[in-house]
């Protein structure tokens, strides 16, 4: 209670004391918010400061990793052949594009085919076909993130890449009577076929494995639909040119192949399961049917029907119930170039136009060191072939090109089309259309692995 009084000219205030409170020294917490507030400002500005760090390091390992990946990439545009330019490519790269007024002090005269001498910087593979690239540890100053103990960062940064062919490998094949040219793939075997003929295809299919599939005809049609599953078989050409057994013997059996064979490199024996083909007689017209067009389960989903949006309608070809791409290979022509230059043993580079490797009707073959037509058994690859699928369902044994009469309806028993040389087809990167292992020669995509 409080009271005023006049006394005189003042007035003076009298208040009633305060009962005395035992715990209010206990219960005084006047002043703990400012220290939380001091303390979670200070806290606050500490991990600000260290994001801001954290935030230029993450920055300079973008930097790196993009030269690793570029540098990976210009080298990797060499190979497999020019192995010492690929470093050197790798080399330069580094070095014209490291932040900062120095370079890494890696010099391009160290390198070797095997790489650089250090042995980490580029790495290259015996046989040609991968390039590892390593940015040299950057050191990075800390800042404001001192006052956590942290005065300096590292980065790494690194990248692989291997080259590829354009294309996937279908399980067909020719043989070495001919293998250039319009021809007959796949035909039904009662058709007769010689080294004189065009109708020289195996005529049968080739019985390749696939992780996780054991039935014969689900395993064809879906190595028709999207290409062999290079997990358990490699498939390489034969090392150092072909083999020394006679043509048409199959493959000396040597036993199980393990996963991954670099059969390319120089001085590897043949081993059976990667540098062979089996072959297994059998028309299949069902199984072949349903990986062109059905893969089995009634739904148009076959390997034709995933057409490019550059198929224009005069090109599409209604197959049973499906809708499949149907262009000629005349369309994928260079302006200038002719089938005949385009089919010829030595063709000319980019006599083919990159829009063939997005079309499904492309793929590779092997072709099969024997003559005439191999029966059942495991025959050695002696190189491949670009094939383009023309047209099926026509005469017997082969129309002359341009005369094949597009079947329809029904079952497919026979493939006919353009075989070529793989260096007939126009430099690519790696966004254009399906690529297997390196077949050994040809056109090169390089792909960014790691």
């Amino acid at each position: 209670m409080a009271r005023l009084q006049r006394n005189g000219d003042a007035v003076k205030t009298f208040l009633s004391p305060r009962p005395v409170n035992p715990f209010r020294r206990l219960r005084d917490d006047d002043g703990a918010v400012a220290i939380l507030v001091a303390a979670a400002a200070l806290a606050l500005f500490g991990i600000g400061a260290l994001a801001v760090d954290i935030g230029h390091l993450y920055s300079v390992r973008r930097e790196s990793q993009t030269s690793a990946d570029l540098a990976a990439l210009s080298g990797a545009q060499q190979l497999p052949s020019q192995r010492v330019l690929a470093c050197v490519k790798a080399v330069d790269y580094l070095n014209d594009n490291k932040p900062g007024a120095t370079d890494y002090g890696i010099a391009s005269a160290s390198c070797s085919s095997g790489g650089t001498a250090d042995g980490k910087t580029v790495v290259i593979s015996a046989d040609g076909t991968t390039i590892d690239v390593k940015v040299p540890d950057q050191q990075v100053d800390i800042g404001l993130g001192a006052i956590f103990g942290f005065s300096k960062g590292y980065t790494a940064a690194g990248a692989k890449v291997e080259i590829r062919s354009p294309g996937r490998l279908l399980p067909f094949g020719l043989t070495i009577c001919q293998t250039l040219g319009y021809l007959v793939l796949k035909a039904n075997p009662g058709t007769t076929g010689d080294c004189a003929s065009r109708a020289n295809g195996d005529f049968g299919y080739l019985d390749i494995p696939r992780q996780g599939v054991t039935g014969v005809n689900t395993r064809l049609e879906t190595n028709i639909d999207v290409g062999i599953d290079h997990s358990l078989a490699f498939f390489p050409p034969f090392p150092n040119g072909m083999p020394s057994f006679a043509k048409g013997t199959d493959c000396p059996t040597i036993g199980a192949p393990p996963a991954i064979i670099e059969s390319t490199s120089p001085g590897n024996a043949p081993v059976e399961g990667s540098n062979c083909a089996e072959i297994a007689t059998g028309n299949k017209a069902g199984e072949i049917t349903n990986g062109l067009i059905e893969h089995s389960n009634g739904a148009c989903d076959g390997r034709l029907t995933r057409i490019p949006i550059e198929t224009t309608n005069a090109n599409k070809l209604r197959y049973n119930t499906c809708t499949i791409d149907n262009t000629p290979f005349a369309d994928f022509l260079s302006p200038g170039s002719t089938i005949a230059q385009a089919t010829a043993a030595s063709p000319g580079t980019g006599l083919l136009t990159a829009a063939i490797l997005r079309n499904p009707n492309f793929f590779v073959v092997p072709v099969l060191y024997s003559e005439a037509r191999p029966g059942n058994g495991k025959y050695p690859i002696s190189q491949f072939r670009g094939f383009y699928l023309e047209c099926f369902k026509g005469n017997k044994p082969v129309d002359p090109p341009g005369t094949c009469t597009q079947g329809k309806s029904g079952q497919i028993t026979e493939l006919q089309g353009y075989a070529f040389n793989l260096t007939a087809l126009t430099a690519s990167d790696a966004n254009t259309g399906d690529t297997s292992i390196y077949y050994g020669g040809g056109t090169t995509v390089p792909v960014l692995v790691k």
